[in-house]
């Protein structure tokens, strides 16, 4: 049986922009051979700049594009333009990092408001039988100072709950399904597996689910989904069952890295606990906040 055609275009910002090789790898694993996960990519971009640069038709986005064909990338691209690319069937949403610097869930809303009812409008207006997505994300990792001071577990977990309250609202107000990848970071981020640095890597002071190998360096910047730290990987888990509606458990795709002509790829033990993690978030995601959607029965195993 012919599995479904995906077209996913992220209204995004770098959010997005590290986890869709690994999505890619996990549908293709799954079967799904007509795929094209698209980026209109702008670094820290707010739902207030997606929705005035739409309206001035302004040209600041990196579009990049991975389908059947590779990466394809091109620069200079209005949203507009890059939505009259493809009839795209799937369609997502997430805010910046300084939306939520204060850790309250309220002004994260007055934030994104009313600027995400007015850029969700014009889009859906377009695109009326699309599936409409908002995308959590994850709470930054303490050590974080791009947008404001992560400095302690507890402001962590604020700026998490903010997320979270934020994607609740969104479903609860548009109709739109959640992607709640911050509920599955909640699930590992602090397991030891997870920080101790990586023993071919020597010169790692710290380690988590946002280290990354970028440029033939190792690089922990705090804010990123990580691709040996995992990050990545697990976000990649989280949409493909958001995508699919089937189960991540036993997956076969495996992500490889390298570093200095080392495998630094994710073990098995590291796969395994991910896959869980992605798969019970979801699990209890559809059972607590998706009910009003009716949205069709979830897989409890793999």
């Amino acid at each position: 049986m012919a599995k479904q055609e995906l077209n996913v275009f992220f209204v995004s910002n770098s959010t997005c922009y590290y986890f869709v090789d690994e999505l890619y790898g996990l549908l293709s694993a799954a079967g799904y051979d007509q795929v094209a996960l698209a980026l209109a990519y702008y670094g820290g971009c707010s739902i207030k700049q997606h929705y005035e640069w739409i309206k001035d038709s302004s040209a600041n986005y990196e579009f990049r594009v991975i389908d059947k064909n590779g990466l394809h990338v091109r620069s200079n691209y209005s949203l507009n333009d890059a939505l009259n690319e493809k009839s795209w069937n799937i369609i997502s949403f997430d805010n910046n990092a300084a939306t939520f610097a204060s850790g309250d869930a309220q002004t994260a809303i007055e934030i994104t408001e009313p600027h995400f009812g007015l850029l969700f409008t014009y889009i859906k207006d377009k695109f009326p039988q699309a599936r409409y997505l908002w995308h959590e994300v994850w709470a930054n990792e303490i050590g974080y100072k791009s947008a404001f001071h992560m400095t302690s577990k507890e402001q962590r977990t604020r700026v998490y709950k903010a997320k979270q309250s934020l994607m609740t609202y969104m479903t609860n107000t548009y109709g739109i399904e959640g992607v709640p990848t911050g509920d599955a970071w909640e699930k590992v981020r602090d397991l030891p597996l997870f920080y101790v640095p990586h023993p071919e890597i020597p010169q790692a002071q710290r380690f988590s689910l946002c280290s990354r190998i970028e440029n033939g360096a190792f690089k922990d910047d705090f804010s990123h989904d990580g691709d040996i730290g995992g990050g990545q990987y697990l976000n990649a888990c989280v949409w493909f069952e958001v995508l699919t509606g089937e189960s991540c458990i036993d997956n076969t795709f495996r992500p490889q890295y390298e570093y200095n002509g080392r495998n630094v790829s994710l073990t098995e033990e590291k796969i395994l606990i991910l896959q869980n993690a992605a798969h019970d978030t979801m699990v209890e995601y559809r059972h607590l906040f998706c009910q009003h959607l009716n949205l069709p029965s979830y897989p409890q195993n793999s």
